[in-house]
């Protein structure tokens, strides 16, 4: 086992090492000595050679090494490190500093050897997989390493970076929601309630199916009787009762998905963009009173025939109307229990669990019962209550600077991207000058929205939400009128560009087509993404991959739509081969 570093003062080009007993290190070393020609007195003062080069190589490898192994880092200038190097090539401390100075002066970049550095390329070395030819199979090559580190969990079909990281966010938010302490504004307190109540399993299994029978008798009076039918995950009536009705509504949710536009006819929103009144609408969906459903969820605000309303799918409502029409009024009843049914019973007792659990292995082959409960309970306060909790988690994993740092490099990236425009021989000059004024558009809103640093101003935006101790499933369904109530309170308001649709503790990003925004929350502002020591060749490496990434959205199908098309002239991708690199 490798000995503790010193970390104790020590006078400047000196370092204490005890003695390196594992193996694995002695035959790193061994490896790095080994390549040295020993016979060749003092290493000459001149560019590196392919000896240096094989040096450096193993050098970092057993940097990793021990960085990884000793408690403390003996790393702490470059006058230590110098004396490491000295250590291990006979070199004296000033013949190391010369060379390192020669080859700067020579336009040799100098080799980084900070802790971050270091530990950096640490990572790299074991993501790699060096046994492998990368002539055959650079994929593996290079990430051979990490895969053999990080086989899929249970309960996943999937595992990559962003899961490793968004594992560290879920412990550090699990962390600030079990700590009183950690809160400093009323809205920070009713996460947390609202995550205990989640916790507590035993008062929900106590609860059973009643929070949600209550809510059924609330919403549908008179229908009670239906309740008897409702089926087995209610607790009450038999499989011969109960799959008919179940069979009735399964058929009425595919001929739903029949007439539904698909997908990728979708993308297009200029195509799909309809302006109509509520009267216009009252004709083209018939089967459906639609204004005194607008007044009650809208209310107190009042809506009349002439209120203006945005519909994607034309086609889609005047087929679903006919379908209305066509079908029984106790099977819509039925379609309508049974989706309160479905988007609630996450949130009742285990019973209800199992019964999805069987589902989503059917469908996709995978078990939940590997997840947690803090985890469960973890997602569903940081989904629905995100940015009252969010303040706790930016004040710990995330720094102001980090902004600053952040938007600097979308500025290069954006220029990079300018620049490339002009070379662009299959665009036209006019296509280039939108393309630039559509990127100089761009706006970036970067790690958190500023409101939830402000306790006054977020206790003020959750004023109206009540969380109750341990009654788990109310406080779910107070959630989903107040998100509602919020919502509707935006109708007839300018919108509000700096409106933030991903929390800060995310791990990803986004493109918004119609406000023309790249968004970046604290999230992925980490490693490995993004660290503040990192050098700035890996950083653009890692987060700035993901700024590309983002800014190219705004010119694909979608994006290419919210400033008017950048193509004058329409151009095949077949006809653009010629003009692509290595094609």
């Amino acid at each position: 086992m490798l000995g503790k570093c010193s970390t104790q003062s020590q006078p400047p080009g000196t370092v204490r090492i005890e003695m390196f007993r594992n193996m694995q290190n002695a035959e790193i070393i061994r490896k790095m000595t080994e390549e040295f020609d020993e016979d060749s007195g003092d290493y000459p003062l001149t560019m590196p050679g392919p000896q240096w080069k094989k040096f450096r190589s193993n050098f970092c490898e057993f940097i990793g090494v021990l960085i990884r192994q000793c408690q403390y880092s003996i790393i702490y200038d470059e006058y230590m490190m110098d004396t490491v190097i000295s250590l291990l090539t006979g070199l004296s401390d000033s013949q190391v500093r010369a060379f390192r100075h020669t080859s700067t002066l020579a336009g040799t970049p100098p080799v980084c050897l900070s802790e971050a550095c270091v530990s950096v390329t640490s990572s790299i070395l074991n993501s790699m997989d060096p046994t492998v030819d990368p002539c055959q199979d650079f994929f593996i090559y290079s990430c051979g390493g990490w895969i053999k580190a990080n086989t899929v969990p249970d309960g996943h079909s999937c595992w990559g970076t962003f899961s490793n990281l968004w594992e560290h966010s879920q412990a550090i938010i699990k962390y600030l929601l079990e700590n009183s302490t950690a809160s400093s504004s009323e809205a920070e307190r009713k996460a947390q309630v609202y995550y205990r109540a989640c916790m507590n399993e035993n008062r929900i299994e106590e609860l059973r199916a009643k929070p949600l029978m209550e809510l059924i008798e609330k919403v549908l009076p008179g229908y009670l009787n239906y309740m008897v039918q409702l089926g087995k995950l209610l607790g009450r009536g038999d499989e011969d009762t109960i799959r008919p009705q179940m069979q009735q509504i399964l058929d009425f949710q595919t001929a739903l998905a029949n007439i539904t536009i698909p997908q990728e006819k979708r993308r297009d929103e200029e195509l799909i963009y309809h302006k109509v009144t509520a009267a216009e609408l009252q004709t083209l969906a018939p089967a459906f009173n639609w204004l005194p459903f607008l007044n009650a969820i809208f209310h107190p605000m009042e809506i009349n025939a002439s209120e203006p309303i945005v519909v994607y799918d034309k086609d889609y409502l005047e087929q679903v109307s006919a379908l209305i029409n066509s079908m029984d009024r106790c099977l819509l009843n039925n379609y309508m229990i049974w989706n309160l049914v479905r988007k609630t019973s996450s949130f009742l007792e285990q019973r209800f669990q199992d019964a999805d659990e069987k589902f989503m292995e059917v469908m996709y082959g995978t078990k939940k019962t590997c997840l947690p409960r803090w985890k469960f309970c973890m997602s569903d306060t940081e989904n629905n209550l995100g940015f009252a909790l969010d303040p706790m988690f930016v004040k710990v994993t995330f720094t102001e600077n980090s902004k600053n740092i952040a938007s600097e490099m979308i500025l290069e990236i954006k220029k990079a991207f300018e620049e490339s425009l002009s070379t662009l021989k299959w665009m036209d000059e006019d296509t280039q000058k939108s393309a630039k004024e559509k990127m100089d558009a761009i706006y970036n809103m970067i790690g958190y929205p500023n409101f939830i640093m402000d306790p006054k101003e977020l206790d003020k935006v959750f004023n109206d939400y009540t969380a109750v101790p341990d009654l788990y499933f109310e406080n779910a369904m107070q959630f989903f009128n107040f998100s509602w109530r919020v919502t509707a309170d935006q109708l007839r308001k300018a919108p509000n560009r700096d409106q933030w649709s991903m929390t800060p503790p995310m791990v990803n990003a986004y493109y918004s087509p119609t406000k023309n925004e790249i968004v970046f929350p604290a999230g992925i502002l980490q490693a490995p993404f993004y660290t503040r020591s990192s050098p700035k060749a890996l950083n653009f490496g890692g987060i700035g991959v993901v700024v590309g990434h983002e800014l190219t959205h705004a010119f694909d199908d979608q994006g290419t739509g919210s400033l008017g098309s950048l193509q004058t002239e329409p151009i095949s991708f077949l006809a653009l081969l010629p003009l692509l690199p290595g094609t």
